[in-house]
């Protein structure tokens, strides 16, 4: 009883810290670095170890296959595109054997990429290169410059461009459209696949490097089809018109406009907008067959080549790929890529969504592996796994919002995780509109392991039963808001409403949550409350932070009592914070306040983008500008919609941080002091408290007194959640305090200084 009483006044002191914020002052100045740690164990429902917890979740996946450590061996890059996050993994498997392993420290060698990524050797030097989109520069490519150790030369990529008839001009590419990157006329260098800016035809751009230079070491294009393939696909639907184009394939000396045969294909050309390729020989006859897909449609079309290297002709569709009982269905817009995933020898099939809507992607289950059972010669596809790589980590879904809280009373922090949903299926209106479903729910991971070394159990991936209310976005905070000594937790939706959850049951057995009130403290934004619990003023009330779809965090004071709350809106842009991105308006702020070992209020504040932005200059300055600072988080790259929760989980004074982000997942990182920094928690040296645990009346010794007695001394008694309770003047070495008026519980015991802020802390016990 009295070890989990003294983990609680534990977690009051990170209370103070919880929400360490900054500005663009200097990063020497923060107190922390941050380290991500792999190794914290992590175990699922049925109590079996989760292989690699940390990795960040799998959403939206691109793959490819690069040598990241320059041992001679293919090791596995994938790039998720919710969140343009680059995620490397080491390839430990044996031959016949599946085995990567997770290496964000390559991450950093990449260029920062947009929208989709290939890696394609286009010099034949062994290397795989970048080719890229971002707009408006169109495709570009970025040359594998690495000898011993991994790097691309990013000061002078290559943009693409071609020839048309006698005008140059960027190869038309999108953020919708993944292109075939291949050898497509058997002449050894690479040439490319592209929908025409119209979108229903396929223009052929043929690299001539090896016609003019005699190697591929140059990238120089020209448009050589304006229909490859002679067909169309439809506007309206993902249909494949076969049989169009009234010429030949042929090269063009000329910009000449294209005939068509099929006046539906015709007057469709100006709708269609996306589509993925994957260009490869399935049947072993020499020219490259391929692999659509299309925006809004699950499978996968194969396209059977039947003419030549010259003249392409595609005269047979097959949409169920591959045969058999699994074909390609992949919710939504699936792209492929062939990669050795099994180290046999023969190319296996990579599958995910390409689309870059966030509410498309069958998250979970969104990374389809085929094993290549047939021959290198004529591949054979055979479904392994719908969910590689997902299933070795922590991954809710689409979404990911951290909390860190003792949430049980057994002395050791846990883990409660809200998402913005699980893919639950998709249809169409009467429309034509593809509509998916998702549901959100709360995910509690309770801390099995030790005050040192943190260890944590999926004990639900429901909390409360609230996937049942059908609803996206499930943002949790946690704090007493009615006095009644228990924790609660307040829950944000994506309508903007606020749901409380009470604990049931009684203090110190297992937690067991209700939803007690839809619709809290009558609080409504437009949308996407992401909320928080902190008292700002620092009152002993509890007052409530809610980050908006905007970017900007609104403020509601407790103007109630400790037992009934009572919130009052003070301002819609509280210290005038803005995440925004002001180019792609992407804000969705996620606050996360806490007081610094000095008792400072700080706020880490997550974003649409991914930034984590940090900011200071709070106290006494809630009604004017917060400051924007530097931060430990400045080269940590994370993903989309981020939200960040911190903790000493290791018990050496100094804040952990596990972030979340929009592809489910979550990431672990393992807080240092810097030299030139201040610890994270204030020591307790020379500061003595007895009895402890107390009943009636505390003696306080502090042995500093005499060097401190200048200043004006108060010890102050602070709950979990930082509000202060008792605040007693400290005027000699041996002093004493009536703790009558306090809850048995634990608490935090602070010396604080009128000029330098906290200079001593303790954790006490109020025995019953």
């Amino acid at each position: 009883m009295v070890q989990r009483y003294e983990k609680r006044l534990f977690l009051c002191m990170l209370s103070f810290l919880l929400l360490f914020v900054s500005q663009k002052i200097n990063a020497q100045q923060f107190p922390v670095s941050l380290e991500q740690k792999l190794q914290v164990p992590v175990y699922d429902i049925a109590n079996k170890a989760i292989a690699t917890p940390w990795v960040g979740g799998l959403n939206s996946c691109q793959f490819g296959s690069i040598d990241l450590d320059m041992d001679g061996k293919k090791d596995l890059v994938i790039f998720d595109r919710h969140g343009y996050k680059i995620l490397p993994f080491l390839n430990k498997g044996g031959v016949g054997e599946i085995k990567y392993e997770y290496a964000p420290q390559y991450a950093s060698a990449f260029p920062k990429m947009e929208h989709w990524f290939q890696l394609v050797d286009y010099d034949g030097d062994g290397k795989e290169d970048i080719f890229t989109y971002r707009y408006p520069s169109g495709i570009k490519v970025y040359r594998n410059t690495s000898t011993t150790k991994l790097s691309f030369d990013t000061q002078s990529s290559t943009v693409l461009k071609s020839l048309y008839g006698t005008v140059t001009s960027q190869i038309p590419a999108t953020n919708v459209v993944y292109p075939a990157i291949a050898d497509l006329d058997g002449d050894g260098d690479l040439d490319i696949l592209v929908f025409s800016v119209l979108g229903s035809y396929v223009e052929m751009h043929r690299n001539v490097s090896m016609e003019k230079y005699g190697n591929a070491s140059t990238l120089e294009f020209e448009r050589y089809s304006d229909c490859w393939g002679r067909f169309a696909i439809s506007a309206e639907s993902n249909q494949i018109i076969l049989n169009q184009c009234s010429k030949s394939e042929e090269v063009k000396t000329k910009s000449e406009p294209l005939l068509l045969k099929d006046q539906k294909a015709s007057s469709a050309e100006s709708k269609h907008n996306g589509s993925t390729f994957l260009a490869f020989d399935v049947n072993n006859d020499g020219v490259k067959d391929i692999l659509l897909g299309d925006v809004d449609y699950p499978d996968i079309a194969l396209l059977v080549n039947g003419g030549t290297l010259q003249a392409a002709n595609i005269i047979a569709r097959d949409s169920t790929y591959p045969k058999g009982a699994n074909p390609i269905h992949l919710m939504e817009f699936p792209v492929c890529a062939l990669i050795d995933v099994n180290n046999d020898g023969l190319k296996d099939l990579l599958v995910s969504s390409f689309d870059p809507n966030i509410q498309k992607s069958a998250n979970q289950s969104s990374v389809w592996l085929y094993l290549n059972t047939g021959t290198a010669a004529v591949p054979e596809f055979t479904l392994s796994t719908k969910n590689f790589l997902q299933s070795d980590m922590i991954d809710l879904g689409s979404g990911a919002y951290p909390v860190l809280v003792d949430l049980d009373g057994d002395g050791l922090t846990d883990l409660l995780v809200g998402n913005w949903g699980n893919w639950n299926g998709c249809s169409r209106d009467q429309w034509g509109t593809l509509n998916c479903e998702f549901i959100a729910s709360i995910a509690y991971f309770k801390n099995i392991g030790t005050r040192t070394s943190p260890s944590f159990k999926l004990i639900t991936n429901d909390l409360a039963g609230l996937s049942s209310l059908k609803v996206k976005s499930l943002i949790p905070t946690v704090g007493d808001v009615d006095g009644d000594g228990k924790l609660e937790i307040v829950v944000g939706k994506e309508d903007g409403k606020l749901l409380l959850l009470k604990n049931r049951a009684a203090n110190g057995s297992t937690p067991d949550f209700y939803l007690n009130n839809d619709s809290f403290g009558g609080i409504s934004v437009p949308s996407d409350c992401a909320p928080q619990l902190f008292d700002a003023d620092k009152d002993g009330l509890l007052d409530l932070f809610c980050g908006k779809a905007d970017g900007k965090i609104r403020w509601f004071k407790n103007t109630g009592t400790i037992n009934v709350p009572q919130f009052t809106q003070v301002t819609d842009s509280v210290g005038h914070v803005n995440v925004s991105d002001q180019q792609l308006y992407l804000g969705n702020a996620v606050p996360n306040f806490f007081r610094d070992a000095q008792g400072n209020t700080r706020l880490y504040c997550g974003s649409g983008l991914g930034t984590i932005h940090s900011y200071s200059s709070i106290d006494g300055n809630w009604n004017g500008t917060f400051q924007e600072i530097d931060s430990p988080f400045a080269n940590i790259q994370l993903g989309m919609r981020t939200a960040v929760a911190m903790a000493d989980l290791d018990n050496d004074g100094i804040l952990d941080m596990v972030a979340g982000n929009f592809s489910g997942g979550l990431s672990y990182y393992k807080g240092s002091t810097k030299a030139d920094g201040i610890p994270i928690s204030p020591s307790s040296k020379g500061l003595f408290v007895y009895p402890n645990p107390v009943k009636d009346q505390l003696t306080i010794r502090y042995d500093d007194f005499a060097q401190q007695k200048e200043n004006t001394l108060w010890a102050q008694i602070c709950d979990l959640m930082g509000r202060v309770l008792i605040n007693v003047p400290i005027k000699e070495t041996i002093s004493t305090l009536s703790t009558q008026s306090i809850s048995p519980g634990c608490y935090l015991l602070r010396v604080v200084s009128a000029n330098k802020g906290m200079l001593k802390v303790v954790k006490i016990i109020k025995a019953k």
